[in-house]
């Protein structure tokens, strides 16, 4: 233990936010890297977009969804870095 982290399998055991950058990293880009490519969008295209919103061929991609009570095993499922769509918390 010279980094002064304990082994892998105690911090896989954890449940919560060990720190305020991994909740960063979780919440943001689901624990995992990426790269962030810039384009400009037009008024013309922002409507095109609504407009396929709005007729239903538009859909997000959810991976799970969470009664917000269930609050601590969403972020424990977002922590694992294994959701491949939106965690989506129920609040209503």
């Amino acid at each position: 233990m010279a980094s002064g982290r304990p082994p892998a399998r105690q911090r896989r055991d954890r449940t919560g936010f060990s720190s305020v950058r991994r909740l960063l990293d979780v919440s943001l880009r689901g624990g995992k890297h990426i790269a962030q490519v810039q384009a400009p969008v037009t008024a013309r295209e922002l409507e095109r977009l609504s407009d396929l919103i709005e007729a239903g061929k538009l859909h997000p991609r959810i991976d799970r969804r969470y009664r917000f009570d269930d609050t601590p095993a969403a972020i424990a499922y977002l922590e694992q870095g294994r959701a491949r769509a939106k965690v989506v918390l129920e609040v209503a």
